[in-house]
């Protein structure tokens, strides 16, 4: 039997940790919000609960983190910048990719970006063509089961 529509839903990661947020929050990410429509016959949107199968917990944290960092920050023009670790970044924007967030994907690579200066002060400009490469080869090695994240 079909459980009722809760207010909470339950991510879960790649490696077993459960989050539990806010739906609203969640939504923010278009496949999220898809499965966990109440009008499809996913049984994400049945349970209340998301399977990512490809995002660990250690990413999926900082996701759901951000989730409500969006959230509470939604109206305001002059948004602080959220912490990003630096040895984050490629994880979290493939992430963001995945979760078909534009908003997520927006919000963070800024961000991510900035991170990635420190380390080696390459700009955003000189940074989208490596970081759509390592994107790109990231994809093929793991369709090769020649990688795993």
């Amino acid at each position: 039997m079909a459980e009722v529509q809760s207010r909470y839903v339950t991510l879960v990661s790649n490696d077993g940790y459960e989050f539990i947020i806010r739906r609203s929050a969640a939504c923010v990410s278009g496949v999220i919000r898809r499965m966990l429509d109440p009008t499809s016959a996913f049984s994400e949107a049945l349970k209340n609960r998301v399977v990512l199968e490809n995002i660990n917990a250690i990413v999926l944290e900082k996701v759901c983190e951000y989730f409500y960092y969006n959230e509470k920050h939604k109206d305001e023009k002059e948004v602080p910048d959220m912490e990003i670790p630096a040895e984050l970044c490629l994880e979290l924007l493939m992430a963001a990719d995945y979760l078909d967030s534009e908003l997520v994907f927006l919000g963070i690579s800024g961000d991510i970006a900035d991170a990635l200066e420190q380390l080696d002060g390459v700009g955003l400009d000189g940074l989208r063509i490596p970081i759509l490469s390592l994107m790109k080869l990231h994809s093929v090695l793991s369709e090769q089961g020649s990688y795993s994240a």
